[in-house]
């Protein structure tokens, strides 16, 4: 269930879905296999392949602006996002947009603004995955 989920919503070019409206679409007639969805979303949502919004749908992240990497602190509070796509440049976090994220801990980030004299991605952290931190 879980590949076929990374691969519907690598395929679709959707908004975010509710649990209902997948089931719908991967066609899930069964109680277990409803199950096993629902298990699979969790664990989509749990690794950072998935976001579920606030209204409990569940979207790529890349397709809701997010960037997903681990967080590189500085001496001087502020922070940078190194995404886990190669290639893809680091992006700028405030301290005051940090939320509760802290050094090398897995999140997504938000592009806010591109700084306009760097052209450096500026970030909010949204959403924690992992925290390796001793807090």
């Amino acid at each position: 269930m879980i590949e076929r989920l990374r691969q519907f919503f690598n395929e679709q070019d959707t908004k975010p879905l509710s649990v209902h409206e997948l089931e719908e679409k991967l066609e899930v007639n069964e109680a277990a296999d409803f199950k096993e969805l629902v298990k699979a979303l969790n664990t989509l949502e749990e690794s950072g392949e998935l976001v579920r919004t606030r209204k409990n749908r569940f979207g790529v992240p890349e397709k809701m602006n997010l960037i997903r990497g681990h967080i590189q602190m500085h001496a001087k509070g502020f922070a940078f996002l190194i995404p886990d796509e190669e290639g893809r440049s680091d992006i700028y976090i405030h301290h005051t947009d940090l939320a509760s994220a802290m050094n090398k801990d897995k999140v997504l980030v938000r592009i806010e603004k591109t700084d306009d004299t760097r052209g450096r991605p500026e970030g909010q952290s949204s959403v924690c995955l992992n925290a390796p931190s001793i807090r």
